[in-house]
């Protein structure tokens, strides 16, 4: 896989220390303020020149005056998606009290979405041209085919998500980045082509069974593949430091992990990272 090629979905957290939620109509003295997706610079928060962002509504929050702070204040976020790249902390400045809340609810003029994700123009989707790009891949017979890259540089990310290991026993980890199209997850391309284990491969040899953490100091696991694709693997790994990791029941055969392998020797030998 291309690591270049994902596109990371970020985790939004909404930490609340202040009186938020409910809908409900205005009063005598009650303040409104308004967010939509596109709103302007000159913004000053009113139906007419919403804010953009919630963060700019959080700002607005802080700077209300004495007299303001006495009366319920309703923040209307109008229909759309709105980007999210840092956690919106709700402490006691953005927030009210029991006799003047703060209350946060959606317009109902479309559905509202926060996203953690980075929109990817078409413009940022490019054919794959550089020959030693194209020379890891195995040879294709299909004329048809093609192969498109996303330079996550080209999106303002400077680095790739850290990726940790997944599944039974793992603990809660932030999830894998996911590509989404139309509001659904792309696969990542695996080998064998299949769906879930049932399109696995059995290692043509157990080298080391490895072991339990926490349990025993036996050495890791490793395992021989009997294909010779795991050569490119091997190139991947040693020549472009790719990451390669294995999905499967390593241990009980009802707890499925994804795990990272260490090295792949000349032999086709993958020893894993635990």
């Amino acid at each position: 896989m291309n690591r270049s090629c994902v596109t990371a979905i970020a985790t939004m957290l909404i930490s609340v220390s202040a009186c938020v939620a409910a809908t409900g109509k205005s009063g005598p003295g009650d303040r409104t303020i308004h967010i939509a997706p596109g709103g302007k610079a000159d913004a000053d928060g009113s139906a007419a020149k919403p804010f953009a962002t919630p963060a700019d509504a959080l700002s607005a929050l802080k700077k209300r005056s004495a007299a303001e702070r006495l009366h319920p204040t309703r923040v209307i976020l109008h229909g759309g998606t709105y980007t999210i790249s840092s956690p919106l902390k709700l402490g006691t400045e953005e927030g009210g009290t029991e006799a003047a809340p703060v209350f946060w609810q959606a317009a109902g003029d479309g559905t509202v979405a926060f996203s953690g994700g980075i929109a990817v123009p078409a413009s940022a989707i490019r054919p794959v041209t550089d020959k030693e790009t194209l020379s890891r891949l195995p040879e294709r017979k299909a004329d048809n085919f093609a192969l498109f890259e996303i330079r996550l540089s080209d999106l303002g990310q400077k680095s790739f998500p850290e990726l940790l290991p997944r599944g039974f026993g793992s603990g809660i980890k932030s999830s894998w980045p996911e590509l989404f199209q139309d509001g659904k997850p792309l696969p990542l391309s695996c080998w064998p082509e299949g769906i879930g284990y049932a399109g696995g491969f059995k290692p043509a040899k157990i080298v080391q069974p490895g072991k339990l953490e926490g349990v025993d100091k036996a050495p890791d696991m490793a395992f021989q593949v009997g294909d010779a694709r795991v050569k490119r693997w091997k190139t991947a790994v040693d020549k472009y430091q790719a990451s390669v990791w294995f999905g499967g029941h390593w241990f009980w055969d009802w707890a499925d992990d994804f795990l990272p392998a260490k090295s792949i020797d000349a032999d086709g030998v993958v020893t894993m990272a635990r």
